[in-house]
């Protein structure tokens, strides 16, 4: 889409919920650059766009399952747990794209929209903080704990040298939860985790942080595997940011791409993490990250990281570079609109 032209997008908004901010976030982002002309519609389920004539739906759900009367209204599906293999027995499979990584972010100025959004999302859906909430929240006036800003991630011209150091904060899973067809089930994924955090503990001492957010299943059934530092958003970002070189991700729920991974490159971190089911534009294994099967791979992926301070650094320049051409909400939401503008063509 050139920028110099201003582009009428209408967003038809049923939702607010937090795996959308993002996407909320990309479009008023480039409204406030000028490089589109933004109004919204509060009607309907999930999240449509239409521009240029044309219908895009975003689907930031963490499993591979299709929106089927979503994928009947638009021209252009664009999903964030994205396979072409999965996709290809789909009637209508030649509208699905993938759509990127996903994870909760909003403005850091004033959006108007998203004041709009917060109250009649309150107002009809019932939302707890209600209006008074989501419009202190807009305006910076009062925080829920901590709001994630894109200006809050690592602003230099290039990922600073800190002390090697390796972070892995995660959570388990009750284990009777449904965990999507093909996809590793709960108890698996609980125990690759335990047994990642032991490893990393044992090998790495001081210079690892990894643990369990204290959650009551986490407490009965890995009471020696609690994280030692508090887990919450705000504390778990500052450590990111100040403390880690290398981060560990492992496979989320249904087979998503966590919220993590996207933070770890939003913050040009070197990722060591488990084969992903889904893709994401431009993301490629042994370049944004490094693979393990198992938590004996994790932790020999991780001593290589950590022992090579240039192939560290480059791992982390590299993703710095992927956030800024695919991950900033803004590149992340223009990148759709752009390619979306002839369907067929991204």
């Amino acid at each position: 889409m050139a920028s110099d032209t201003r582009r009428k997008v209408v967003l038809r908004v049923g939702t607010n919920a937090d795996h959308y901010q993002q996407i909320f976030t990309g479009f008023a982002m480039l409204a406030r650059q000028g490089l589109i002309d933004l109004s919204c519609e509060y009607k309907d389920q999930g999240v449509f766009a239409q521009v240029s004539g044309k219908t895009i739906y975003y689907d930031v759900g963490d499993g591979h399952r299709i929106e089927e009367e979503a994928l009947v209204q638009c021209d252009v599906y664009r999903k964030r747990s994205f396979s072409a293999e999965l996709c290809r027995e789909i009637d209508g499979a030649e509208k699905i794209k993938p759509l990127g990584l996903n994870y909760e972010v909003y403005p850091d100025f004033v959006s108007w929209h998203e004041v709009k959004r917060n109250y009649l999302m309150a107002r009809g859906v019932g939302q707890p903080d209600g209006f008074l909430g989501g419009f202190r929240r807009t305006l910076g006036l009062l925080r829920r704990g901590f709001t994630p800003y894109p200006s809050f991630r690592a602003l230099q011209d290039k990922p600073k040298l800190q002390k090697p150091g390796v972070l892995f904060l995660t959570r388990t899973w009750e284990p009777d939860g449904y965990s999507g067809h093909g996809m590793p089930v709960r108890e698996e994924i609980n125990e690759t985790r335990a047994e990642s955090i032991s490893r990393l503990r044992a090998r790495f001492g001081n210079n690892c942080i990894a643990g369990f957010s204290p959650t009551e299943h986490a407490m009965k059934n890995y009471p020696g595997l609690i994280a030692p530092v508090d887990t919450s958003k705000s504390s778990y970002l500052k450590i990111l940011r100040e403390f880690a070189t290398v981060c560990v991700a492992t496979t989320g729920l249904h087979g998503s791409i966590g919220w993590k991974f996207a933070e770890y490159i939003a913050f040009s971190k070197a990722i060591v993490s488990e084969p992903l089911f889904f893709e994401a534009p431009g993301l490629n294994a042994g370049e944004h990250y490094a693979e393990f099967e198992n938590a004996a791979q994790c932790l020999e992926q991780v001593n290589r990281l950590l022992g090579d301070e240039d192939a560290c650094m480059k791992m982390r320049e590299i993703n710095q570079e992927y956030y800024q051409t695919f991950l900033s909400p803004d590149k992340l939401v223009l990148r759709t609109l752009a390619e979306d503008d002839n369907v067929g063509s991204g």
